[in-house]
Formats: structure tokens, C-alpha cells, sequence
């Protein structure tokens, strides 16, 4: 067996997870996912929301916590960023209306550069496994946990008043959230987990094939992917025992992030392309990779760490700034954040300003 090229790129930059050791083993069949035939899960009742809520606060609350302040280990050795959970109790900074104007301004910015926007809500862990949160939340009969925060559904309204295309990844997490393979993010860090990363890729490019313009669009050759049982020891921003077992599927033969590529990803760093510390050996199973396997077309991307949003926005309207050729090849833009950071606030977008 030929085993996976490990290679580094300067634009891997760190996601929290610190890779304590990494073995991979044999390769194993390519899993199936469920992706089609999924309904969206219905809005939990007011009862069920105040009880999860109430929860939440008696287990985070300071007298409850025997860690370092910054995550909470629940059930089953899942662990969850404290701020992931706070932001469920505080008042959100962004109120889906409001998040929904700054959304729909962006689309108007972009589509005046001929630029595209799908907007793409990924499901913050608490979402996807509220009974690892607290006993006292149990799968229903059908498997799909109702939706226990009003601010989604809310937020998908407003986008829908507006004409906002948007892409709510939360039923697909929801039905395969208990796939043999592994969950749909890390136990042990608030990340989408490399099965996430291909439910994610594997969506998205559903929606980015609908494009008219795919079909003429010049293909990469070479990729390839493999599914590797794995034992991969981390230590992220959760904490944990650092011995979280994963199975990844493994990206080889890909470019770097391509300027002239037409679909450019604009996310936070559930979006980075590889999965380790800055400096150190990283594994070639990132979101970014994923995608660009799915679709076989080149991608550019802009992912910010940090637990920030704007940055990536930022960065991409300034590269856009200093060369009209760069935002002319440009077709579709990847608006990708976490639940959490859609109810933090957003930084300003500078204006696109032209020339070479």
C-alpha cells in the first residue's frame, strides 16, 4: 500500500488542534452518506427550549466546571468550546435581521463584480448532539432532534426575504451524526470533524454543479482521495484525553489555492485545507481539499482562524482590490461560518476599489 503524501502549505495555518501523534493504517471503503430525502428538523416548543437552556446554564455555570474555563466536558467524552454554549445563553450580538441585511449586502457588493454569493450555514456541535450536552435531551423516535434555538430558523427567514441563496448544512449533519464512519465533528475540539468535511463538500458541490457555467469550467486531473483508518492523538481547543480515534479520507495530488480559480471559499477555520499545528506535519483531509475533489475544479480560499469572520472577507476584498483580472475570473462566492460565529458580530467589509 502506497501511504499518503504529507506535504506542508503555507496557507495550512493552525486550527487549534494540536496533532500529538498520527498513525494511519489500511485503507477501508469509500462510506456512503445520506444526502438526499432529508427533512429540515422542525423548530423544538418553547418548553423544550427554556429546559435545554436551563441545562446549559446549570452545567457551564462556574461552580460546575472542573476545567480551565475555556471548554466544558459533558457526556461520552464529548467536550464543547465554552463560548460555543455561551452563545446560546447571551443575547446574540447579531439579530437575524440584522445579519440578514449585512449578508445580503455582501451579495449586492459581490454581484455587482459578476461575483455570485451562496451563503452556507454550518451547525455548531450543541446542534447536531445536544444529548452529549445533557441526559435530559433524548433522540426522538425518528432520530432528528428538533431544533432547540430560535435564531436558525429566524435568520433563514430573513435570508429568504431578501433573496439570499443559502445552503443550511444542518439536516445533513443531522442524518448521519451517528455514521458508523465517525460523528460529524470532533469530540474533543469544536471543529467539524473530517467526516464533516466531506458531508460539507459533498453538499456543496450538489449546489455548485447547478451552475451554468460548471459544465464549460476547466477540470483538475490527478486528485485523488482514500479513506484511512486512523488513530490521530489530539489535544484542541476542547482539551480532552487526546486520544480521539478518526478515520479521514486523504486528498492527494491536489494544487495549491489557485487565484484564477472560479469559486473562491471565504470562511472561518472549519474551512482550513489541512488539519494540524502551524510548523508540523498536517493531514490532507481539509474542507477546501474535499471540495475540490467533489467538483474536480480549482478553488481559492480565504479561512480565518482565531474564531473571527471578517478577516477572511477582508483579505479576499483586498487581494480583489489590487487586481481587476483576479475578481473578473471569479464566478461564485463560499460564504462558510459556524453557527456560533453567525451570532457574534461581523467586521466591516471595505469597499472594492478597482485597478491593477
Amino acid at each position: 500500500m502506497t501511504p499518503p503524501r504529507f506535504r506542508s502549505d503555507h496557507r495550512c495555518v493552525g486550527v487549534g488542534i494540536l496533532l500529538v501523534g498520527c498513525l494511519l493504517v489500511a485503507a477501508q471503503e469509500a462510506p456512503t452518506f445520506i444526502l438526499d430525502g432529508i427533512a429540515t428538523p422542525p423548530t423544538a416548543d418553547d418548553q423544550a427550549v427554556a429546559l435545554f437552556r436551563s441545562e446549559v446554564h446549570r452545567l457551564t455555570g462556574p461552580r460546575s466546571r472542573e476545567d480551565d474555563g475555556s471548554a466544558h466536558q459533558l457526556r461520552n467524552g464529548y467536550c464543547f468550546f465554552k463560548e460555543e454554549l455561551d452563545c446560546l445563553l447571551a443575547h446574540p450580538v447579531n439579530a437575524p435581521a440584522e445579519l440578514a441585511g449585512s449578508i445580503s449586502g455582501y451579495r449586492d457588493h459581490l454581484q455587482k463584480q459578476g461575483i455570485d454569493l451562496l451563503y452556507i450555514f454550518l451547525p455548531t456541535k450543541w446542534e447536531i448532539y445536544p444529548d452529549q450536552v445533557t441526559a435530559k435531551v433524548s433522540a426522538p423516535a425518528s432520530g432528528v432532534f428538533p431544533s432547540l434555538d430560535r435564531f436558525r430558523a429566524e435568520l433563514f427567514a430573513e435570508l429568504a426575504k431578501k433573496g439570499v441563496r443559502y445552503l443550511d448544512l444542518t439536516p445533513v449533519f443531522m442524518a448521519n451524526r451517528n455514521h458508523a464512519i465517525g460523528p460529524t465533528h470532533f469530540r474533543e475540539d469544536t471543529h467539524i470533524s473530517p467526516v464533516g468535511c466531506v458531508l460539507t463538500a459533498q453538499a456543496i458541490a450538489r449546489e455548485v454543479k447547478k451552475q451554468g457555467w460548471y459544465t464549460e469550467a476547466a477540470k483538475t486531473t490527478g486528485t485523488t482521495a482514500t479513506w484511512k483508518d486512523g488513530i490521530v492523538s489530539i489535544n484542541g481547543d476542547c482539551g480532552g484525553t487526546g486520544k480521539e480515534i478518526i478515520s479521514a479520507r486523504i486528498i492527494a495530488g491536489y494544487p495549491d489555492a489557485a487565484p484564477s480559480a472560479p469559486v473562491v471559499i471565504i470562511g472561518d477555520s472549519n474551512c482550513e485545507p489541512c488539519i494540524g499545528p502551524m510548523g508540523k506535519q498536517k493531514i490532507q483531509c481539509g474542507l477546501p481539499l474535499q471540495l475540490m475533489y467533489e467538483l474536480q475544479l480549482p478553488l481559492d480560499w480565504f479561512c480565518a482562524a482565531g474564531g473571527s469572520q471578517g478577516g477572511s472577507q477582508q483579505e479576499f476584498e483586498i487581494k480583489g482590490a489590487k487586481s481587476r483580472s483576479y475578481r473578473s475570473a471569479k464566478k461564485l462566492a463560499l460564504w462558510i461560518t459556524s453557527g456560533r460565529l453567525n451570532r457574534d458580530k461581523i467586521g466591516g467589509l471595505p469597499p472594492a476599489n478597482g485597478g491593477e
